[in-house]
């Protein structure tokens, strides 16, 4: 629940994607500052891949293949 005390760079995101290495190459494309690609984000052998980034108010997005 948003309470409105929110700090910029203090929230986290997530969203899914179905095409992770896409996803991964058009921010890397737009200049976005992406993490490497990992896997099994949800313990081993979950082979969920996934990645992080920043947004430009230092929020923290995690994108994974859905």
């Amino acid at each position: 629940m948003y309470d409105g005390n929110a700090k910029p760079g203090t929230m986290t995101l997530w969203f899914a994607t179905s095409d992770l290495s896409a996803a991964h190459k058009a921010l890397g494309d737009k200049r976005v500052k992406v993490g490497e690609i990992g896997d099994d984000l949800h313990g081993p052998g979950s082979g969920v891949k996934w990645f992080n980034f920043m947004d430009p108010d230092g929020n923290l997005l995690q994108l994974e293949q859905a």
